[in-house]
């Protein structure tokens, strides 16, 4: 026995170290034979998103691995051909907002379970939907997709994930897939259905001006087919994770040292919906989410409802592949990669719906690998320099829209990335859900907007 395990240790890395070859080698013919005419710092960078992107698809080495990669390639590859000491830049994103508004979502997942606040709000929404798994999933996307509407997706997605965390510790791992990807759905698909839901919509209305819709013409546009997407999707969930009528019937609601502490609890919760409605107010108060989520940090750590290990238990695996993602958003878009991608896969002299068409998917597949919002700002003035002015209003909310369609991978956006944290959830799994997006996502609001053009 001893003898076999030793066998298979050896087989599984043999094929990890296969994959880490084979990733590279392909990365290598793909990025440098051809001629791309492209500046040397472009080159590179796409070796490095092709050698990630091999990476996370293959799952060779652990996904934080592929970030601390992507940071010493960047360093080695890009740094150096201008000015070694320009190697810092690629280490940045460690001081970017978004780092400390996902600490800040762990810091209130954490304390919320310590005092038992998760299991209370799942128990009472056990008790108004019922305790059939399909039921709650099902409420769990929509109640997602309308909180995203108001709310960033991240903040969203990090309340979600606070509310089911209990419930997914007892239930099928179909069950808990399909619940966590429900929040993946609920949280990417609403932010389309207003003009504060995302940013890339903002940047749209923006960059419209005087022919940007209002705020009620946005939703006629964008909700309705939102909410089909979102059905649909509740649909590939329920075929792809059958939950076989299973229920939900125990939570396990045992008390622990903290939970008896009635102040901690009271604490915790007031905590929690200040800063919920901290972040439902931002357009009045204009405070960004990430400093906002410094209040929970500051609360829980001082009054000691968080000691240092609960701290040293964050997912900080997590915390830096989000960095190694938005390190390689960083390296395309300074390296002009970004803008090539974008020209290549936009043609001119066709008719605007096939302009439109092509511009929307490949936001999807750019938006994939680097901010959504860099995404947009790069594409939507190409998307004008090439579109009649009868379609322009059309083809710039169409990308706008098309940007919430990435979820294909972990680092595709914050939700995908707080989900995948849980432990749960495979890459290939985001991959499945995303190429179903990616594909009928367009179709569908495009009809939708030709229809009631």
């Amino acid at each position: 026995m001893k003898y076999k395990q030793i066998y298979l240790d050896n087989s599984e890395n043999i094929i990890k170290f296969l994959k880490i070859f084979l990733s590279f080698i392909l990365a290598i013919l793909i990025a440098y034979l051809p001629n791309y005419n492209l500046p040397v710092n472009a080159i590179n960078t796409l070796f490095i998103l092709l050698v990630a992107t091999f990476l996370w698809i293959s799952e060779a080495v652990q996904p934080f691995a592929v970030s601390f990669l992507i940071i010493a390639l960047e360093i080695v590859l890009l740094g150096s051909s201008n000015n070694w000491h320009n190697w810092k830049i690629y280490l940045q994103p460690w001081a970017e907002s978004i780092i400390f508004l996902f600490i800040g979502g762990f810091i209130i997942a954490s304390a919320s379970s310590k005092v038992g606040l998760d299991k209370f709000i799942a128990n009472r929404t056990l008790k108004f939907v019922g305790n059939k798994l399909d039921n709650i999933i099902s409420a769990i996307l929509f109640l997602t997709f309308i909180m995203s509407m108001f709310v960033s997706n991240t903040a969203t997605a990090v309340i979600m994930l606070t509310l089911i965390s209990p419930i997914i510790t007892f239930i099928s791992k179909n069950g808990a897939k399909a619940i966590l990807l429900a929040i993946v759905v609920g949280a990417n698909i609403g932010g389309i259905g207003t003009i504060i839901g995302s940013p890339p919509n903002a940047i749209a209305v923006g960059i419209l001006g005087n022919q940007a819709p209002s705020f009620l013409d946005w939703i006629l546009i964008a909700l309705p087919p939102a909410i089909l997407l979102a059905i649909i999707l509740r649909v590939y969930l329920y075929f792809a994770y059958p939950s076989n009528g299973e229920k939900v019937s125990n939570l396990n609601l045992e008390d622990n040292e903290m939970l008896n502490s009635k102040y901690k609890k009271i604490y915790v919760t007031t905590i929690f919906i200040i800063t919920v409605l901290l972040w439902l107010t931002t357009s009045i108060h204009q405070i960004p989410t990430s400093v906002i989520a410094f209040f929970p940090i500051v609360a829980f750590t001082l009054a000691g409802i968080l000691t240092s290990e609960d701290i040293n238990s964050l997912r900080w695996d997590i915390i830096i592949l989000l960095v190694g993602g938005l390190s390689l958003g960083f390296a395309i878009t300074n390296s002009g990669l970004d803008k090539w991608i974008a020209q290549i896969l936009t043609i001119g002299n066709v008719s605007p719906l096939v302009t439109t068409l092509i511009a929307v998917y490949t936001i999807v597949i750019v938006s994939n690998f680097m901010s959504n919002t860099a995404a947009t700002n790069i594409l939507l003035p190409l998307v004008i320099a090439t579109t009649s002015s009868a379609d322009i209003q059309i083809s710039v909310i169409a990308v706008a829209i098309g940007a919430s369609f990435a979820m294909s991978l972990p680092i595709s956006t914050p939700p995908n990335a707080i989900i995948f944290g849980t432990g749960k959830i495979e890459i290939k799994d985001f991959l499945k859900l995303g190429t179903i997006t990616l594909i009928i996502g367009p179709v569908i609001f495009l009809s939708w907007i030709y229809f009631i053009k």
